[in-house]
């Protein structure tokens, strides 16, 4: 900001037009006349009932008080609201909002309120505090109490959150230690309900934190470090968080897994089927990683595979547990592949390579026309034909005349079948393996080591 002043104002359209204010960092729109009467309008917005005027109430905490709030862990910045059509931010003490400088730092002092509404405005790069009638490029929220939650949308998290912008959405990123987001990660990528032993949630916890630290800037184009979904880690904050699991984090605290001395690409999978297969071979373009290599899993426990098999298969005497099978007709085959490509109709599915665990590693697709071919390779062979694995056998179901009715996909497994396996995990886990020894088991060659 130019000079000392906190407050700056330019004028915008004409003398009797509206008013571009810049306080505390933040640019307000307000409707003005001419004069005085300028200053005395902007102060109202400074000083509406919502915003307490006590100069101690609207300052906000300084960056090195923010950053202390996470210390001495790595912190994340998560997107936990990547494109939502507005958020609203609360905390039991209230909230202070500051606004963020192009270096990300806060610019001044903040503004302190008990709840904190944003939406877009249609100008790329900015968004509407409704509280406050103001518009940001970029803000922070902190709960008015350091340490106390702060939930969007009436989500509990950890840490504080920032918001930004695109033209027709607002972005919610939640900054947080990384010891703070695994106990809102671990279970919900392995279910404590569940009862696993205790060895396996150590070791999904050691493999989450690696996954973090080794990936982080995975989406800072995005504006964050990671995503919350299934394409990253699933995390959902402090409602997910679980007694047990936070213990399996805290006993493992900065624990993480390297390869030479570099944190791995610590993958993991739901179920595998009784064997993991080689990263390469799955993630088409990835490179070859020695610690990423196909291993045998006989121990997966029947109880998780079962809760984990299809709803309609459940139970069933017919079909072991850990299988499923899926009955698909040609159109349905044709509508299934349609990202990839347009076929009018599907004559053949074809298993071109299989790999070394059994997993259908190449599939062609044979349309009706002439020289008509899809090639489906690696992890797009399950998500092209929407199957819940790579391992699988197919049957064909044909008429009279030889032409198919249906193909039949009955398969093992659940995910991608690369990294740690978590029912082989739990399997080990309940014949009395250390998370140490289910770690060395699915990922070949490494060490633990602490980061922190």
């Amino acid at each position: 900001m130019g000079g000392n002043s906190p407050l700056r104002v330019t004028r915008a359209g004409p003398r009797r037009g509206p008013i571009l204010v810049t306080a505390f960092g933040v640019v307000f729109f307000v409707a003005a006349s001419s004069g005085p009467a300028s200053t005395r309008a902007t102060t109202s917005v400074l000083r509406s009932p919502q915003i307490p005027p006590p100069a101690d109430s609207v300052r906000g905490p300084d960056w090195s008080t923010l950053q202390a709030w996470l210390a001495p862990e790595p912190r994340l910045r998560v997107g936990i609201l990547p494109d939502a059509s507005g958020v609203a931010i609360d905390a039991d003490s209230g909230v202070v909002v500051l606004a963020l400088g192009s270096d990300g730092v806060p610019e001044g002092g903040g503004l302190r309120l008990p709840r904190a509404t944003f939406v877009p405005v249609g100008i790329s790069g900015h968004v509407s505090l409704l509280e406050a009638a103001a518009i940001l490029q970029s803000a922070v929220v902190v709960p008015v109490i350091p340490g106390e939650t702060l939930a969007a949308d009436g989500a509990p998290y950890r840490g504080y959150l920032e918001l930004q912008s695109d033209e027709e959405t607002v972005r919610v990123v939640n900054v947080v230690n990384v010891e703070d987001y695994l106990r809102g990660v671990v279970p919900n990528e392995l279910s404590p309900a569940a009862g696993p032993g205790f060895e396996a949630v150590k070791a999904q916890a050691v493999a989450a934190r690696t996954y973090a630290l080794r990936q982080r800037g995975d989406y800072a184009a995005k504006g964050y470090d990671l995503c919350a979904t299934q394409a990253c880690q699933v995390y959902r904050g402090l409602a997910s968080e679980h007694p047990r699991t936070d213990k399996a984090v805290a006993e493992t605290r900065g624990l993480i897994v390297q390869y030479r001395g570099i944190p791995i690409k610590a993958l993991y999978t739901s179920s595998c089927g009784g064997h993991t297969e080689d990263v390469e071979k799955v993630f088409v373009g990835e490179r070859e990683r020695p610690y990423l290599r196909g291993v045998a899993c006989t121990s997966e426990p029947v109880e998780f595979l079962e809760r984990h098999r299809p709803r309609a298969a459940r139970g069933s005497s017919e079909m072991d547990p850990g299988r499923w099978q899926v009955s698909m007709r040609p159109d349905e085959v044709a509508r299934a592949v349609s990202r990839y490509a347009l076929l009018d109709d599907v004559r053949d599915v074809q298993l071109r390579r299989i790999g070394a665990s059994g997993r259908v590693l190449e599939v062609a697709v044979i349309g009706d026309r002439e020289r008509e071919e899809l090639v489906l390779k690696g992890f797009d062979v399950r998500k092209g034909l929407g199957l819940r694995e790579n391992l699988f056998v197919m049957d064909r179901d044909t008429d009279a005349l030889g032409a198919v009715r249906r193909f039949v996909f009955t398969g093992q497994g659940w995910g991608h079948g690369v990294g740690l396996c978590q029912a082989g995990a739990i399997g080990m886990a309940h014949a009395g393996a250390r998370f140490e020894q289910i770690l060395a088991h699915y990922y070949t060659g490494v060490a633990l080591q602490k980061a922190y």
